[in-house]
Formats: structure tokens, C-alpha cells, sequence
């Protein structure tokens, strides 16, 4: 006796459900940079805002899982300064680290976080 199965049916499913998870998995992935960008605007030093202003996010797509988020554009050097010097003073509740801490903060439990995102979108 033979038992055949005719997987063309089976991979079209998966395929469709692998599809539906990674897009999925862009989304949690974009609502993760997004509350980190809201928190690094919260402390990148504050001068005449053309700092704060040019923030920057690359948001992820379901074939690239990996949303950047940048500040400085054209005065690259500028935001690295302030982000990487620990001597400099500012304002109340501003800082270095200013992108560095809100990434640690939210990074802490980040596969709970995408695994429950995900979860919800599907």
C-alpha cells in the first residue's frame, strides 16, 4: 500500500503564513524603533534642534527585518559627538547616549515584545 501526499497545497499554506509572520514581524519590529525613537527624542541634547529634528528612521519591511534609526544626516559627525561624549554638560533631562540608553531599555525583553506583536497582528 503506498500513501502519496500531494504537498503543493501544504506549501502554498506555509508559504502564506511565513508571509503573513515576517510582515507581522515588521510591524512589531517598526512599533519597537518607534518607542525607542520617542524616548532618544526625549534625551538627545537640545541646543538649537537641529539636532532633535534630524532623526531618522529606516523603517523594516518583511524581507528586511531591521529598522535603523539615526540622527545628524549631513552633520553625521556632529550627533556622534554629542552622543559619544560623556564630558559634555546638558540640559536638564538631556544626555548622551541619548539613542544608546532608550535601545537598552526597550532591547531588555525585545523577543517577549516581538513574539507578543506578532502574536496579536495574526
Amino acid at each position: 500500500m503506498n500513501v502519496n501526499f500531494n504537498d503543493d497545497g501544504f506549501r502554498r499554506g506555509v508559504g502564506s503564513a511565513m508571509v503573513r509572520v515576517r510582515a507581522a514581524t515588521a510591524m512589531a519590529i517598526n512599533d519597537i524603533a518607534l518607542e525607542i525613537a520617542a524616548k532618544a527624542d526625549d534625551l538627545v541634547p537640545f541646543d538649537t534642534g537641529a539636532l532633535s529634528a534630524s532623526q531618522k528612521i529606516e523603517p523594516p519591511t518583511p524581507r528586511k527585518l531591521t529598522a535603523t534609526i539615526s540622527y545628524g544626516g549631513p552633520a553625521a559627525p556632529y550627533a556622534l559627538e554629542q552622543h559619544e561624549n560623556l564630558d559634555y554638560h546638558h540640559t536638564a533631562g538631556r544626555s548622551a547616549k541619548y539613542l544608546e540608553r532608550p535601545a537598552r531599555e526597550v532591547g531588555r525583553n525585545l523577543d517577549s515584545k516581538i513574539e507578543t506583536l506578532v502574536k496579536r497582528a495574526l
